[in-house]
């Protein structure tokens, strides 16, 4: 039986015999009758499961930001059963990923803290009610230093900015004890406060973590590995990085924003590792126009022009970075842009 899932690529068809699909808001598992499992709108059988996660996960963050995610979405977020990863160009690859993908993320039994896009706590699968305003703030700027101790000047500075009594940072810390469901998560440490969570556990982290991970592996040769970790990466976002914040945010929002499109490019490079080609031109066009600077991308427009059998489409865009590349920073394209050329 061939049976389709995610968002109608036509790419993502699974040949499993034993997996099935149902639109009912609840998941069992026929061979063990009464046991629900935790993943919607699909039947688990012979311990295998089809995996449409992704399609439920909201990824359009405000204009010009969440874009980026929603022209690679369905390439990231398809995958196959047993664990493999299945490419839009048809090849597959048996490599693990290194981390749950991004709904994934709040596992059961264990505190996270999703940091890209709108801030939210979850413990034991549950989403924690955070007060908004300070106490979420607060949240946010102990969960980027997830497990390192934050001064409380440091807090009072950042959060308020102006001279404030420290019974009211206090007074947050408290709050905050109590939405988070466990007053030991939130420590005092000699004039200092520490979220003693995982670091992994927090989504910005283990976005950073990919994106090295993903780097790291298509540079020693392992495009399908690569390719996974980029995957899960991009899934983390869910819109704008730190929602909440003042200036001290700021910092950390772009350096989040470059972990993003660090991400993107890995994932259309190691897809082009892969071998894919024509499918790959107008999603890279469009990614290029929004960032005209990143030369990996410009590799892989190149190249996927090429492999379309457009060599003067090719040539003409090699010539477009070239000139951008000129006229805005004053120097001529890497190694990887001549050899293409």
């Amino acid at each position: 039986t061939r049976i389709r899932i995610g968002r109608g690529s036509g790419l993502d068809t699974l040949d499993q015999p034993e997996v099935r699909r149902l639109d009912q808001p609840e998941v069992r598992r026929l061979d063990q009758p009464g046991v629900v499992l935790d993943q919607p709108k699909h039947v688990r059988l012979g311990g295998r499961i089809a995996a449409d996660q992704a399609t439920e996960q909201p990824i359009d963050g405000p204009p010009g930001v969440g874009g980026v995610v929603r022209l690679v979405h369905d390439q990231i977020v398809d995958r196959g059963a047993d664990e493999s990863l299945t490419t839009t160009d048809g090849s597959s690859s048996d490599a693990k990923p290194l981390p749950p993908r991004g709904r994934n993320l709040y596992s059961r039994r264990v505190l996270t803290v999703g940091l890209l896009g709108a801030v939210v706590a979850h413990r034991d699968g549950r989403k924690l009610s955070v007060p908004a305003g300070k106490t979420t703030e607060l949240l946010a700027r102990l969960a980027i230093e997830a497990q390192r101790p934050v001064r409380a000047d440091t807090i009072l500075e950042d959060l308020w900015g102006v001279p404030t009594a420290r019974n009211t940072l206090q007074a947050k810390v408290s709050q905050l004890r109590n939405s988070l469901a466990d007053r030991n998560v939130l420590r005092a440490l000699d004039g200092a406060y520490l979220l003693d969570i995982e670091p992994d556990n927090v989504d910005a982290v283990r976005a950073d973590a990919l994106a090295v991970a993903a780097e790291r592996a298509r540079l020693e040769g392992d495009p399908a590995a690569a390719l996974d970790r980029a995957r899960a990466g991009v899934a983390l976002f869910r819109g704008d990085a730190l929602t909440v914040g003042g200036a001290w945010a700021t910092p950390h929002r772009v350096r989040l924003e470059e972990t993003r499109w660090a991400l993107v490019e890995t994932l259309m490079s190691a897809r082009i590792d892969l071998g894919a080609g024509a499918e790959l031109v107008a999603q890279l066009e469009q990614l290029v126009d929004q960032q005209p600077l990143r030369e990996g991308l410009w590799v892989a427009l190149v190249t996927a022009l090429y492999r379309a059998g457009r060599q003067g489409d090719a040539l003409a865009a090699y010539a477009r970075i070239r000139r951008r590349l000129a006229d805005e920073l004053g120097v001529d394209p890497g190694p990887q842009l001549r050899r293409l050329e």
